[in-house]
C-alpha cells in the first residue's frame, strides 16, 4: 500500500510543524468498496445521514475505502451561528439522524486547508469551522494530544495534526466491545472491585470516601475504556479526576 505522502501529496504543513511525511499508510476500511458513496462526496456533493454507511459509522475516525481521511460538514450555514464540523460518527450526528433533521452533509478532504466552503445566507464564503465536541469526548485521546480541556479544544484542534497523528494504521480503537462509549460489559463489577481494593480512598488526596461512595471514580490512565488491568485504572474522587489530561469537561 503507497504511504501517505504518495497518496495525497505533500502536505503544506510539515515544514510549519518540523514534522516528516509518514512511512504508514492511512488504514484502509476492511469492507467491501463503497465507491458510489465516496464518488458522490469526492464530487462535492451532499449527501443525508439517512445515507451515512454503517460501515463509516463504526469507525474510530472517517476514512474513505481508498484510505483518505475526510470530516463532514454542513455546507448551508446560518450567518449567526455555525455547525461544527465532525471527524467520527459522534452523538450529535446520531441525534440529528434520529429526529429526521434535513441538513446535508459534505466531506472536506483537503484536510491541510481550515477553510471550508459554505454558504452563509449572504452566498457562498469560506469560514474555519470548529470541531463537533461530542467527536472529541468520544474520541479519548483528542484533549491530551492537543493539550487542551472541553472549553479550549475548539481553538487547539488542527484536522492536519489530528490524522497525521491518529489517521495510521497503529490507531488505538475507540470502539470496544462494552459499546458506543467504550466500556466494557462487566465494567461496573470492574470498577467497585477496584474501590473496594482501594478501600474507598482517592489515591490522589488521600480523602476517604466510604461514606460517600457515589464521589468516587475509576479512571482509566490511557483513555482505552476497554482496557481494564489493575495497572491501567486509578482509583480518585470526581474533584481529582477532573483534573486528569482530557477531563476538564468534568470540572464544575
Amino acid at each position: 500500500m503507497p504511504d501517505v505522502e504518495t497518496i495525497i501529496g505533500k502536505w503544506s504543513f510539515m515544514e510549519t510543524i518540523g514534522a516528516r511525511p509518514s512511512t504508514k499508510p492511512f488504514e484502509p476500511i476492511p469492507i467491501p468498496l463503497l465507491s458510489k458513496t465516496t464518488d458522490i462526496l469526492r464530487q462535492g456533493d451532499t449527501i443525508s445521514l439517512t445515507d451515512v454507511p454503517e460501515e463509516w459509522k463504526r469507525l474510530p475516525i472517517f476514512l474513505d475505502e481508498h484510505s483518505l481521511p475526510f470530516v463532514f460538514y454542513i455546507s448551508d450555514q446560518s450567518w449567526d451561528y455555525k455547525y461544527k464540523f465532525h471527524f467520527k460518527w459522534c452523538r450529535t450526528l446520531e441525534n440529528m439522524q434520529r429526529e429526521g433533521r434535513i441538513q446535508r452533509y459534505r466531506a472536506k478532504y483537503d484536510i491541510c486547508n481550515p477553510a471550508f466552503e459554505i454558504n452563509d445566507g449572504h452566498g457562498r464564503a469560506t469560514e474555519n469551522l470548529t470541531v463537533c465536541k461530542n467527536c472529541c469526548n468520544e474520541f479519548p485521546f483528542v484533549y491530551e494530544f492537543f493539550d487542551a480541556n472541553n472549553w479550549n479544544i475548539e481553538k487547539n484542534f488542527l484536522m492536519p495534526e489530528f490524522f497525521e497523528k491518529f489517521g495510521k494504521i497503529d490507531l488505538p480503537s475507540s470502539t470496544h466491545p462494552g459499546g458506543r462509549d467504550g466500556y466494557t460489559r462487566d465494567w461496573p463489577k470492574v470498577a467497585q472491585r477496584e474501590k473496594e481494593k482501594a478501600e474507598w480512598i482517592c489515591m490522589d488526596c488521600r480523602r476517604d470516601f466510604s461514606h460517600n461512595r457515589k464521589d468516587l471514580h475509576v479512571h482509566h490512565k490511557t483513555g482505552v475504556k476497554s482496557d481494564n488491568v489493575s495497572a491501567n485504572l486509578e482509583v480518585v474522587c470526581s474533584a481529582c479526576h477532573a483534573k486528569k489530561p482530557g477531563h476538564g469537561h468534568m470540572q464544575a
